[in-house]
């Protein structure tokens, strides 16, 4: 047990980080009673100190999902966290409604960090396990948009314009939760848990990194 906890929603959960044999990171969403509001925080171990005291990143609303950490370069992170509001589209509760991928920039190696910045890329708030999986200076992102999965395809991670990013669906069916990572230098794989209450529907995928790229 590491001792740190948080007040969160019922949907937020707590994802981690290696650094190295003496540093790693625990990131959560920290929900806020009193302001409907959440903070992107997380809890540093290093070998010296163990687990350090939180620290905050950021704002976001109480409609979020889990927070991925991207190591661009050296100095430059982002941390990214699908966010909107809670309400109803096209008559189905939570689905997609005005949730995007935003993201948090350091460019100091997470010592500070921007204010939130939205992408734009739809992706559901509740229901997106963010993940990314990197081949050479291409990244791939495993988001739930609607009731369906979606792998997008992007060089850039701040301008995510038509260009420069495309998607693919991987996985058909209501309340698909991803999580993606490189398997090895020629695929990709990642896990869908289907079913709303139980996750009683589990799949693993595995997407060859050359058909991905070839669109």
């Amino acid at each position: 047990d590491t001792g740190t906890r948080t007040v969160h929603s019922h949907w937020q959960e707590g994802t981690t980080y290696t650094f190295s044999e003496d540093r790693a990171w625990i990131m959560a969403i920290d929900y806020d009673e009193a302001t409907k509001r959440g903070q992107v925080k997380y809890w540093q171990w290093t070998k010296e100190k163990g687990w350090e005291d939180p620290v905050t990143v950021g704002t976001v609303s109480n409609h979020t999902g889990r927070v991925a950490l991207v190591r661009h370069t050296r100095d430059i992170w982002y941390i990214f966290v699908t966010e909107g509001e809670v309400g109803a589209l096209d008559g189905r509760d939570n689905m997609n409604f005005k949730s995007t991928l935003k993201y948090f920039k350091s460019v100091d190696g997470g010592k500070t960090w921007s204010e939130l910045t939205d992408t734009g890329i739809p992706a559901h708030a509740i229901w997106s396990s963010v993940s990314f999986a990197r081949y050479g200076d291409n990244y791939y992102v495993f988001l739930s948009e609607g009731w369906d999965t979606y792998i997008y395809f992007t060089r850039d991670l701040e301008n995510w314009k038509v260009d420069h990013m495309t998607k693919n669906r991987v996985a058909k069916g209501m309340w698909c939760r991803p999580h993606g990572t490189l398997l090895n230098q020629s695929a990709l794989i990642f896990t869908v848990a289907g079913g709303i209450s139980y996750h009683d529907e589990q799949y693993g995928i595995i997407v060859v990194v050359p058909e991905m790229i070839s669109h």
